[in-house]
């Protein structure tokens, strides 16, 4: 199955720069499709962001090697099934809003531009999670 058109999908409306999907079942983590900003996502962090939630609240996850703080886990929530994070600072000064879908076996992960905020993100990234969820993914 090919999943760069969810990708595609993402990244259409200027709202997410990147994006990306990966496995996260334990000891299978992997990248079913990326942009290329998101692209660089390794192993490790994909396992911290499924694993403890307390501990992204207290030592914020990395996402392609991009430092996050962990705001929200409503990922539980059939509403939303996401994280919202917030990037720290960047060069520029600027932050990102960053969204981390939560579906059985899969996180949908949008970085989004630099106007973009959180809620919006949910918006874009929830119909792809429960799409997932629906399916057994």
């Amino acid at each position: 199955m090919s999943w760069d058109g969810y990708i595609t999908n993402l990244t259409a409306h200027g709202m997410i720069d990147d994006a990306a999907i990966w496995g996260k079942k334990p000891g299978e983590e992997s990248q079913w499709a990326a942009s290329p900003g998101l692209s660089n996502i390794s192993v490790e962090e994909i396992r911290r962001l499924a694993g403890d939630t307390n501990a992204l609240f207290s030592n914020g996850p990395t996402i392609g090697g991009m430092k996050c703080r962990l705001l929200q886990d409503n990922s539980d929530d059939p509403n939303v099934l996401s994280m919202n994070l917030k990037s720290v600072k960047d060069e520029q000064g600027n932050t990102r809003s960053v969204c981390v879908g939560v579906s059985k076996t899969a996180l949908v992960i949008a970085k989004g531009s630099i106007e973009s905020i959180g809620g919006t993100l949910v918006q874009q990234v929830h119909p792809i999670v429960k799409h997932l969820k629906d399916n057994n993914f």
